[in-house]
């Protein structure tokens, strides 16, 4: 997301829109054409051709380490289904998430504070692109939800985002992750094409893309894409600053 002056705000790289006072109080730039998915596809697949032995070298490094676990538990509580990279077996188990663990380090009192979606459906060439027209367009297609990590098998649900899910979008603390406009009085998130518009604090990369996260920063440096492995920083500096906000307010 860039940002001019006067407390406006652009999301993703638009070319025609309108400017939307949200209710937050800040106006932002709401693209009318979208990336489409297809270009998004061609990126993505782009990427995995060109990352492919870093991703399978990193994936298989973690899979031998853990070898005897993963062939015990062959089971969706343990790992998920997936596809699209050559060279990998099609397992995803429980060690290559590093997600959960992160917010696991974290109350279930404060990750209410924050909401989110994950992506996790699909061949890696999919979910990729999905993650990679969010960057572009700033708009979400799915559900958005409260992070819960502490309630056994709640994986995601309409109420709960999915944080077992190779990309993660958070929130600012204390924000909603959807935007509404501030003059709507059923209150109404903003939609363009089936998906609403959103305001993300992190892009959060999950073990199995760390290899192509440094040319998604090139590709975007407005957004704050981290590893799941630097989300716990996130969330402790957003915590920090909502509670400092809080003080004032009192003072």
């Amino acid at each position: 997301m860039s940002k001019n002056p006067e407390n406006k705000e652009i999301l993703g790289t638009p070319e025609t829109g309108d400017w939307v006072e949200c209710d937050d109080g800040i106006l932002r730039f709401i693209k009318k054409d979208f990336v489409p998915y297809e270009k998004s596809l061609q990126i993505a697949e782009g990427l995995l051709k060109k990352y492919n032995s870093a991703i399978v070298a990193h994936i298989k490094e973690i899979q031998e380490k853990y070898a005897n676990e993963l062939s015990k538990h062959k089971d969706w509580r343990v790992g998920l289904k997936i596809g699209g990279v050559e060279g990998v077996d099609g397992i995803r188990f429980a060690k290559r998430d590093a997600i959960r663990p992160v917010l696991k380090q974290f109350s279930e009192e404060d990750l209410q504070r924050f909401s989110g979606h994950g992506i996790s459906r699909g061949l890696h060439e999919n979910i990729l692109a999905a993650f990679i027209n969010i960057l572009e367009n700033s708009f979400i297609k799915g559900d958005v939800g409260h992070i819960n990590v502490h309630a056994k098998g709640d994986y995601g649900s309409r109420t709960h985002s999915d944080t077992n899910a190779d990309f993660f979008i958070i929130s600012h603390a204390d924000k909603r992750l959807g935007l509404f406009p501030k003059n709507e009085t059923d209150k109404k998130l903003l939609y363009n094409k089936g998906a609403w518009a959103a305001d993300a604090g992190a892009f959060v990369v999950n073990y199995d893309f760390y290899p192509i996260i440094d040319e998604l920063r090139k590709m975007y440096p407005y957004a704050n894409i981290v590893k799941a492995n630097e989300l716990s920083d996130f969330i402790e500096k957003e915590l920090q600053q909502a509670n400092s906000k809080k003080d004032n307010k009192k003072e």
